[in-house]
This record gives C-alpha cells, sequence and structure tokens, in this order.
C-alpha cells in the first residue's frame, strides 16, 4: 500500500549518504531509508524486489534539485521512470529532458512491463525451445534482455547492469 514519503528526510539521508561515499570513494547507498513495503506502491515495490533480486544498484525517490526520480543511482547517472496508465506522459517527458540535460541516462518503463519475470517472458516467446533461461549462453541472453528491455522490469534491469554497472563494479573492486 502506497503511503507519503518523507521527501526532505529523504533528500537529507541520501545527501549525507552520498557526501560519506564520495569521501570514502565507496559508490554505494544505504538501500533501505524508509519502509519501502510500506511506501512504494505495489508496482514500485515489484521492481524494487527485482532491483535486489538481479543486483542493481539503483535507489527509490532519489532526489535531484527539485526532481524526484523513481529509481535512480547518481554515481552512474542512470535514471528508471515507471509510466502508469494514468501518467502525465508531457510531465513524465520534461523530467526525462531535464534529467538528460544533467548528463543522465533515461528510461522509461510501462508499469504494466512489472508484472511478469524474464524467464516468463523468455518461456513465452520462445515456447518449443529447448534452452532454458538460467543457461542461455552470454550472447542470447544479451541479445534476449536487449530486445525485451522496453517491455519487461528485468530485461530492463539485467541491461543496466550489463551496461552501466559492470564499470563501477570493476572501480570499487581495485579502491578496496
Amino acid at each position: 500500500m502506497e503511503s507519503h514519503h518523507d521527501i526532505e528526510q529523504l533528500r537529507r539521508l541520501y545527501s549525507e549518504a552520498y557526501s560519506t561515499a564520495i569521501k570514502e570513494r565507496n559508490h554505494k547507498l544505504p538501500t533501505y531509508l524508509e519502509d519501502w513495503k510500506k511506501t512504494l506502491n505495489e508496482i514500485e515495490y515489484k521492481f524494487y524486489s527485482d532491483i535486489k533480486s538481479i543486483g542493481v544498484r539503483l535507489y527509490p525517490y532519489y532526489p535531484l534539485d527539485n526532481t524526484i526520480i523513481d529509481f535512480a543511482n547518481p554515481f552512474v547517472k542512470v535514471a528508471v521512470i515507471i509510466r502508469y496508465k494514468k501518467s502525465n506522459n508531457n510531465a513524465i517527458q520534461e523530467k526525462a529532458d531535464y534529467l538528460k540535460k544533467k548528463g543522465w541516462i533515461v528510461y522509461t518503463l510501462e508499469s504494466r512491463s512489472v508484472t511478469y519475470s524474464a524467464k516468463e517472458l523468455f518461456r513465452k516467446e520462445n515456447p518449443d525451445s529447448t534452452l532454458d533461461f538460467d543457461e542461455l549462453s552470454n550472447e542470447i541472453f544479451l541479445n534476449f534482455i536487449q530486445q525485451n528491455l522496453n517491455f519487461n522490469s528485468e530485461c530492463l534491469l539485467y541491461y543496466i547492469r550489463e551496461r552501466h554497472f559492470d564499470k563501477i563494479e570493476r572501480v570499487d573492486e581495485e579502491e578496496g
């Protein structure tokens, strides 16, 4: 169930954590700044669960200036905006344009894309295949997630992990 977020509290906590992370050369922020199960709506919480299971460092309700980003990582400047049936498409486009002007890469995801897993999508698209999703070659896997990143939240997250986080993971390992 969705409830009110304490945006000023989130802004303060993220700001403090970001400053500390920069000082310590650690590209991680705390993942639990409020009770997300209580404050995120059902779609957001499912996406957040996918983030955790896939291992992508995206943080909910990340504040940037006067904007709140649904899910973001300030170290690699990646943002995900979820679009709902009743969303104001102009407002979403304005937010995306603003973030892009600030140097961010922005992905917009339809809320219905969060409802099923990448495995389920793979089985649906390949009903006669003898291939198992967990055993796909790297090339087939990358091709599949790239083809479906706009239609499936897990595919988008795998894509973001592959495209944006390999570099930061290597930096963290070298500095750690």
